[in-house]
């Protein structure tokens, strides 16, 4: 905004906001320096902050495949050792490439004498410090229904007590 001008007095042509002497010029090209490093600055701080959150997907993925999945697969063994039909699935979500990164470990036990069919869903997602745990258990036959539980979980209190624990829960609901 300029303020009008009333003469050859100290006043005319003054600038609010400005208190040098800069040209337009010089005052165009400061405002844009400024405005593109600040830009910069803020894409290379998301740059940073995505590869950590990367990083830490890649490392969280790996301990689900070498810690998490493992205990899955013995409660399916156990499932199985009972007559039951139990697997243990993964898979990685990746595309399409601006969406975050999710992995997902399901254990699925197939309809039994009525009962069932039954999953346990972990899934990490990119970026978030949380699980999400999803239980379901049904339909029992075509068109009939189901119960769904749907939780979180922290990543720090990921053990296999605990995996162990979401297993006995899906089976008690299986089997009450």
């Amino acid at each position: 905004m300029v303020t009008p001008s009333t003469g050859s007095g100290a006043g005319a042509g003054a600038r609010i906001g400005s208190t040098s002497h800069a040209s337009w010029q010089e005052r165009v090209d400061q405002a844009l320096s400024a405005g593109l490093a600040s830009e910069l600055s803020r894409h290379a701080d998301q740059a940073a902050r995505r590869a950590l959150e990367a990083s830490a997907f890649d490392a969280l993925r790996a301990r689900f495949v070498t810690e998490v999945k493992p205990a899955l697969e013995r409660c399916a063994g156990s499932m199985q050792a009972w007559g039951l039909t139990a697997s243990v699935s993964q898979a990685l979500r990746d595309r399409p490439a601006r969406m975050r990164r999710g992995f997902d470990l399901v254990l699925r036990m197939e309809k039994f004498d009525g009962r069932g069919p039954g999953t346990l869903t972990l899934t990490a997602t990119e970026g978030r410090d949380a699980l999400r745990v999803v239980l379901r258990i049904g339909p029992s036959c075509i068109g009939g229904g189901y119960s769904e539980h749907d939780g979180l979980v922290n990543i720090d209190d990921l053990s296999e007590d605990m995996i162990g624990g979401l297993v006995a829960t899906m089976v008690e609901r299986l089997f009450p």
